[in-house]
């Protein structure tokens, strides 16, 4: 089906690059890229892709269904073949933190907002005009394929939580702020907790925690004090397991 093909030109382009061709802003303007087909290549994304990956993705995310590739034309592409001819063991690893950067900030369960271009297409391509399928006001269910294919993928992105970057012993002086930051990986996102010795920290106007997209976990205490001389804990968990990393405060008068 026309849809199908949309799909897979969809999940091809998050990918690769690990962003989405359609997200906008909010739902409203995602919507609006989606039934106007307004799509591009992010350079930075897209730096290290071949040309002939791009005309696969081009010619299946076309608004008119007859002009999309077909599952049997699709098959033929010159980028399909070749990796069909390649040695695996001589292939190109693209990396997976964008992907997992994707999923985390998509939260694929819970909101699926990332997929809202995919949950509209049986509609875009049943539809005659734009106008049609804005003022439906009704989601379109996605395709089995579609959702077999995300799910496979999530599974295939699970992973405990890791410590790419740990955390330093920090000595700094009394009225300063005292910075301990670490970088995490794990999907689903993991849950942190940080610890003062045994204790969990709690946020208070002088104590904040920080997290960032990037995975980066940071505990700000502002302004320091003799009493704030100790060990700190970042304890990380989820389904598949936990990690912690340590390291020492030190507070000079």
């Amino acid at each position: 089906m026309a849809t199908d093909m949309w799909s897979i030109g969809v999940i091809c382009y998050i990918l690769l690059s690990g962003e989405s061709p359609f997200q906008g802003g909010s739902d409203a303007e995602t919507l609006a890229l989606v039934t106007s087909a307004q799509w591009e290549f992010d350079e930075e994304s897209f730096e290290e892709i071949s040309e002939d990956a791009q005309g696969f993705i081009s010619a299946l995310l076309n608004k008119a269904p007859r002009r999309r590739l077909s599952a049997q034309e699709a098959l033929a592409h010159p980028w399909i073949a070749a990796s069909n001819c390649t040695d695996p063991s001589n292939a190109k690893s693209l990396p997976k933190n964008k992907m997992k950067k994707f999923l985390a900030r998509q939260k694929w369960k819970k909101a699926g907002k990332a997929m809202l271009a995919l949950k509209r297409m049986a509609l875009l391509s049943k539809s005659d005009s734009t106008s049609s399928l804005v003022s439906s006001g009704e989601d379109s269910p996605r395709t089995p394929e579609a959702e077999h294919a995300f799910l496979s993928l999530e599974h295939k992105m699970q992973a405990p939580p890791l410590f790419s970057r740990g955390l330093e012993d920090q000595a700094v002086s009394e009225g300063a702020t005292g910075r301990l930051s670490c970088h995490l990986t794990g999907y689903p996102d993991p849950e942190v907790v940080w610890l003062c010795g045994s204790v969990p920290v709690a946020e208070t106007a002088r104590v904040q925690i920080e997290y960032e997209e990037d995975g980066r976990c940071t505990l700000v205490i502002a302004p320091v004090g003799p009493q704030d001389t100790n060990v700190y804990t970042c304890r990380a968990t989820n389904d598949h397991g936990e990690a912690l990393c340590s390291a020492k405060l030190i507070v000079n008068e």
